[in-house]
């Protein structure tokens, strides 16, 4: 019997093995012990500052005059993320569409517009074929 203690002492049991498994990868970058998390040094201090917002991060390099296609390569982000980010800030009155898409653009997709009143951009994109992108029918949209 006392073997067994002994053998068992240096293996760890089934439910600390999991709440470890659990903490793997976790952003808090602590350990779990009897339910509670214990920040680290380091998760202590990051923790401090708040994080932006990855729409403000973007809205940030926007500011900057970095085209959308530089704003995705340097967030490691698709295009299309980043014109939803700008479609945001268009909503939020941060921006305005003119910011992004030229006046004669804008002219153009506020006629193909006129009278639209579905949620889904799927019927306009038809009659409207290969004239705008999908990125600026989102754009004018999030403007309305």
């Amino acid at each position: 019997k006392e073997r067994k203690g002994k053998e068992r002492k240096g293996k760890k049991s089934k439910v600390k093995k999991s709440k470890e498994k659990e903490t793997k990868g976790n952003e808090t970058k602590g350990k779990v012990k009897k339910g509670k998390v214990k920040l680290s040094k380091k998760a202590k201090v990051n923790s401090a500052t708040p994080k932006k917002s990855t729409v403000q991060e973007t809205y940030e390099l926007w500011q900057q005059k970095n085209s959308v296609q530089e704003i995705a390569k340097i967030r490691v982000l698709t295009m299309q993320t980043i014109y939803g980010h700008l479609g945001k800030l268009i909503q939020a009155g941060t921006i305005t569409l003119s910011d992004v898409l030229p006046e004669d653009t804008i002219a153009e997709l506020s006629k193909a517009f006129e009278g639209y009143t579905e949620d889904s951009l799927n019927a306009l994109k038809e009659q409207v074929g290969n004239q705008f992108t999908w990125e600026e029918l989102r754009l004018f949209k999030s403007s309305l």
